[in-house]
């Protein structure tokens, strides 16, 4: 079935062709290139787009007997010197004091620990002032607004809206920092102190 649709397909191909010719060129030659194509993806012979055989392993993949010669480990040490061994706490205290200084004293268990330092006491923190809490709004609040006095309602939800003397409505929104943003049905925004 597939040689047929390949057999097809290029016999279309070739009426397409002298269809272009006979435009003018104007719609292009789908043909073009086409041969070229098959003969690089479908063809027995070799592909001159495929890698050059330069490495054992595509030589390997590609069939060819390979003789690669033997790793062999390095001559002589190669792990680098061992540092000179640092002396333990052990060490350093058995070893006797160096010439004209004096061994320092021993102090067992009864011998009395001495005394630690003592770190100034810092001062107390001054007191933060407390913030108050934002007044609740209760509906039927009237609100200074350039445009008028607002009036603030509770709607659905807990939503507050403000109505202007002119009738404009839209959404309330307390900022909790002593204003309020009313943001009207016209995406004006105003911003305003809150009630207290």
């Amino acid at each position: 079935m597939r040689p047929f649709a390949i057999l097809g397909l290029l016999v279309s191909l070739t009426a397409c062709q002298s269809i272009g010719d006979t435009v003018g060129g104007i719609v292009g030659n789908p043909a073009d290139g086409l041969f070229d194509l098959f003969g690089d993806t479908i063809s027995f012979k070799s592909n001159p787009n495929r890698p050059v055989p330069e490495s054992d392993t595509i030589r390997r993949a590609m069939g060819e007997d390979v003789q690669s010669e033997p790793m062999l480990s390095e001559g002589g040490n190669i792990w680098p010197v061992m540092p000179r061994q640092e002396p333990t706490m052990q060490d350093l205290q058995k070893a006797p004091p160096p010439v004209g200084q004096k061994p320092a004293p021993v102090q067992g268990s009864s011998t009395p620990p001495a005394p630690m330092p003592v770190a100034p006491v810092a001062a107390a923190p001054a007191p933060v002032p407390s913030v108050a809490a934002p007044a609740i709004i209760v509906p039927g609040t009237a609100v200074a607004t350039p445009k008028g006095n607002a009036i603030i309602t509770n709607g659905q939800n807990g939503i507050m809206s403000y109505t202007l003397p002119s009738g404009a409505t839209g959404r309330a929104i307390d900022n909790g920092n002593g204003t309020m943003t009313l943001i009207g049905a016209d995406g004006q925004v105003i911003s305003v102190p809150a009630p207290r």
